[in-house]
């Protein structure tokens, strides 16, 4: 897809995957990494990894607690790139990318 769509588009960079998704009336996408950061510390907290608090939903089934706690974090990672980009979030963005190479 990248190589498929200019990276300027309208006089707009963005990234080729944003432009396919407004095309197509995605408004939402960012949904899916907040849905599997909250069901991973859901997980993490069934096995015991993490305090119980985490485990508890809501009558819907919610993990409210993990969700509130994903929320915060990607608020903290948006913020950190906009007032510090070169430190804290680079930072931020460098410890996930090793953790994947790590696993």
């Amino acid at each position: 897809m990248a190589a498929l769509i200019p990276y300027k588009v309208a006089g707009v960079t963005q990234s080729p995957f944003v432009y396919v998704l407004d095309l197509i009336h995605v408004p939402f996408a960012a949904n899916s990494g907040l849905y599997a950061s909250t069901r991973m510390l859901w997980s993490l907290s069934n096995e015991g990894t993490i305090p119980k608090a985490f485990k508890k939903t809501s009558k819907n089934g919610v993990p409210t607690l993990a969700l509130v706690v994903s929320m915060l974090g990607g608020i903290f990672a948006l913020i950190s790139s906009k007032v510090a980009a070169s430190t804290v979030y680079l930072v931020l963005v460098s410890i996930s990318g090793l953790a994947v190479v790590i696993v």
